[in-house]
């Protein structure tokens, strides 16, 4: 199996194949990754992402190492703890700080890359549907493809599950099902979704402490149960590590927000802002490196005038994209629109609230839920209303799955209160981020054209 060519695109060095070939084969076939699929995965990556940048095709081995990561950690002599999205980040990245331990969201660690340049979710999808977490049902399908991995033997069993149910409740659902079918143990976060529609951004003391107590009861199991034990100084290092992920992302959302035409294609996005809610071990290395080239390379071609559409081409964003599907993303681009970057974990000045917590559970807890998609519904349109405003939106689209409730209830209030406050056109448009069969390309295309000369008549008007 010939793999140089796939893993030079994905930004690994001559030396570093030569040296982890013998580790990225078996990886590769335990994924059931063949010649054929790595073939196809070379057009699809060439076709869909600028790999002449350095810094994409460095966000790309992320997730590529990511999976293997994921599974040869067992034979690798590491411990294994996943998370239930959404993920608590900072945990995530303390956990990551240990040397024998490996912390994932293994749906998203898989399904990324086995998406974005295999294609070979299908099967993953229908092995979790078939085990008994069928799509009409309306379960998230990051948890199907969960299921489909423990069902495929594509993942070894981790030693524990933190799942949390106060945002997703099919989290707290997924997590009892892997317990009982798999007898994997489950660590559950508590807290409440309780907040006054004109409250945000403000967190109330009652959710900061309430979710902070069950952090440190979360911390505390890890090491009593689990010899996971973490340390001020790893937990101190582990915020200031997480916080630098999206310091650096903030520097290339300015230089997507300010440049015309728009620089690169949005279809690095989703993968580049996944990487701060999973900091894997090569991402803590290395990813402040790769988003700092990145922003270099951006900028150069900012001032080169160079860009993915035509100058003055209607400017729009998503709150994610796929993960799995990057011919979605650049649809968007195919219909003339200059896509400006996925604002959903992006930080409004809104957020930026000084904390009055002390302790690391506690501002954890604060900075967790104040961020306006995990605070409240009101707390996620005033992020899209934030987003409008500061990146000079000349409309919206809200890509949501008709599965995640949290997404799904807000979307059709957004839309009427974004377009009657603030006069921008929302496209809503139901799909799926993990699962793209969910949706119809050529569908949503033709909404989208039709979107596409609403916004450019606004702009001649």
């Amino acid at each position: 199996m010939d793999f140089t060519e796939l893993f030079s695109l994905l930004g690994y060095e001559k030396d570093e194949i030569k040296e982890e070939g013998s580790r990225i084969g078996k990886a590769l076939e335990i994924m059931e990754i063949d010649d054929d699929d790595i073939k196809f995965a070379v057009d699809r990556i060439k076709k869909y992402y600028d790999v002449e940048l350095v810094g994409v095709r460095k966000i790309l081995g992320f997730w590529m190492d990511a999976a293997i990561e994921l599974v040869m950690a067992k034979d690798e002599g590491k411990k294994l703890v996943y998370m239930g999205g959404p993920p608590e980040g900072k945990t995530l990245t303390a956990l990551n700080m240990l040397d024998d331990v490996v912390c994932t969201c293994p749906e998203i660690a898989y399904a990324a890359p086995m998406g974005c340049f295999f294609d070979k979710l299908t099967p993953v999808l229908e092995a979790g549907e078939m085990a008994g977490v069928p799509s009409a049902f309306a379960h998230c399908s990051e948890n199907i493809i969960g299921v489909g991995m423990y069902e495929k033997e594509l993942c070894p069993k981790p030693e524990v599950f933190i799942s949390s149910g106060f945002y997703c409740d099919q989290s707290a659902k997924f997590g009892e099902f892997i317990d009982e079918i798999y007898g994997i143990p489950v660590i559950q976060l508590e807290c409440v979704e309780d907040a006054n529609w004109d409250e945000f951004p403000a967190v109330s003391e009652r959710r900061v402490k309430y979710f902070g107590e069950s952090i440190r009861d979360c911390l505390n199991e890890l090491e009593s149960t689990y010899r996971l034990k973490l340390s001020e100084d790893i937990l101190k290092q582990a915020r200031v590590t997480y916080g630098k992920y999206w310091y650096a992302m903030g520097a290339i959302w300015d230089l997507m927000i300010k440049a015309d035409p728009q620089p690169i294609s949005c279809t690095i996005f989703p993968l580049m802002v996944m990487g701060g809610v999973l900091p894997s071990k090569r991402i803590q290395k290395t990813g402040i490196k790769v988003l700092n080239t990145l922003v270099k390379e951006i900028k150069k071609r900012a001032d080169e005038g160079k860009g993915v559409c035509r100058k003055g081409a209607p400017r729009t964003a998503l709150q994610v994209g796929s993960l799995v599907d990057p011919s979605l993303d650049r649809m968007f681009e195919e219909c003339g629109l200059a896509m400006i970057g996925n604002w959903e974990f992006w930080k409004a000045p809104t957020e930026w609230v000084k904390s009055k917590y002390t302790t690391f559970e506690d501002k954890t807890a604060e900075g967790f839920l104040q961020h306006g998609i995990i605070h409240s519904a009101p707390g996620f349109i005033q992020l899209m209303k934030d987003a409008c405003k500061y990146w000079n939106l000349d409309g919206l689209i809200l890509f949501y799955p008709f599965n995640c409730r949290p997404m799904a209830c807000s979307a059709i209030i957004a839309k009427k209160i974004i377009e009657s406050e603030m006069d921008i056109p929302v496209l809503p448009l139901e799909g799926d981020f993990a699962d793209s069969r969910r949706y119809s390309s050529a569908a949503l295309r033709t909404r989208v054209e039709t979107f596409v000369e609403l916004l450019k008549m606004n702009k001649v008007a």
